[in-house]
């Protein structure tokens, strides 16, 4: 960092400014910590013990944000919703840290390369879960397919009907 030294020796007064570069020999990684519904979160950091500065990370997450949106995987009305190409691993990479997804049966995915459906949830936290919704996945059976149309043309003329805070209601908008 800079700092200004000044010598003062009788009515006579200098100031120069030093400049010390930090090798950031001794860090400290600061883990993520979360936001919630109303308060902000940071990201990971690295601080320099040395020079008492982040060197890497630390970044403000806004209140609310759990998920980072992309162009495949984006929050909407605390849906994440997402391509139907998508497996669990890249969608907890844009989760915050220590997201984890579970079925409807409550049981926790650990196969990484599995894609979700719509009706599992990625569990942020013990109060915060977020439904998944795979555009197209009406049914929640994994596939965009002729079942999928049946049930949206059924409900389009009011023989079937489900609650528009349902995941199938988002995954057929």
């Amino acid at each position: 960092g800079k700092n200004t030294v000044t010598v003062n020796y009788e009515d006579f007064s200098v100031s120069f400014e030093i400049t010390v570069n930090c090798i950031h020999k001794e860090t400290v990684v600061h883990p993520e910590i979360p936001p919630t519904d109303k308060t902000t979160g940071l990201t990971q950091g690295i601080f320099c013990i040395t020079c008492g500065n982040y060197i890497s990370g630390r970044e403000e997450i806004p209140a609310g944000c759990y998920i980072k949106n992309n162009d495949s995987i984006v929050l909407e009305d605390d849906f994440v919703c997402m391509k139907p190409e998508i497996t669990v691993s890249q969608l907890l990479s844009q989760a915050v840290e220590g997201s984890f997804i579970r079925r409807p049966d409550g049981r926790i995915v650990k196969d990484m390369s599995e894609k979700p459906t719509t009706g599992w949830t990625v569990v942020i936290s013990d109060t915060k879960e977020l439904p998944i919704v795979v555009r197209g996945d009406i049914d929640g059976d994994g596939d965009i397919a002729s079942t999928d149309a049946r049930i949206a043309l059924r409900a389009s003329v009011g023989y079937e009907s489900f609650s528009k805070s349902s995941p199938s209601h988002k995954a057929a908008d």
